[in-house]
C-alpha cells in the first residue's frame, strides 16, 4: 500500500510563487533561449517551421498575461527573417506585435548578441503594455 505524503505536500506549496524572477531577469533569458535557438534552427538556404518562445509576465509593470518572441521566415526569400515581440492582453483577446529586427539569419543573431538589446526591447514593451492598458 502506498500512503501519501501530506507534510511534503504543503512544503512544496509553501514556496509555490516565492522566488519569482523580475521582468529583466525573464526577458534575458528568454532572449538567450532565443539565441540559441537562432543559431541552430535558422536556415538561410531551406525554409524552416517558426520559431517561439514566450514568458509568463507576473510583474506590476507590465500589463499583459504574456510576453512572446517569434522568428519567421519570409515566404518569398529564404534568406529574409523577422523578428518580433508581442504582448498578450490579460483578457487574451487583443494581441499587439512590433517587429524588433528584419534580416539575416546573422542579423538575428548580432543582434540578440548585443548586451544592450534586453534594454531597449524592454522599452518597446513598457510602451507596448501601456497602449495595451488603454484599451
Amino acid at each position: 500500500m502506498i500512503k501519501f505524503n501530506n507534510i511534503n505536500l504543503k512544503k512544496v506549496n509553501n514556496l509555490k510563487g516565492q522566488f519569482s524572477m523580475s521582468i529583466e531577469d525573464n526577458l534575458t533569458d528568454i532572449l538567450k533561449k532565443v539565441k540559441q535557438r537562432a543559431e541552430y534552427e535558422i536556415s538561410d538556404t531551406c525554409f524552416y517551421r517558426p520559431i517561439n518562445e514566450h514568458i509568463q509576465t507576473k510583474d506590476s509593470k507590465i500589463f499583459g498575461r504574456s510576453i512572446a518572441f517569434t522568428i519567421t521566415q519570409d515566404e518569398t526569400a529564404a534568406n529574409r527573417h523577422l523578428l518580433e515581440v508581442s504582448i498578450l492582453h490579460p483578457t487574451m483577446m487583443i494581441e499587439i506585435k512590433r517587429p524588433i529586427v528584419v534580416g539575416s539569419k546573422d542579423d538575428i543573431v548580432k543582434l540578440l548578441s548585443q548586451k544592450n538589446t534586453a534594454p531597449n526591447i524592454l522599452k518597446e514593451i513598457t510602451q507596448m503594455s501601456e497602449k495595451l492598458a488603454s484599451q
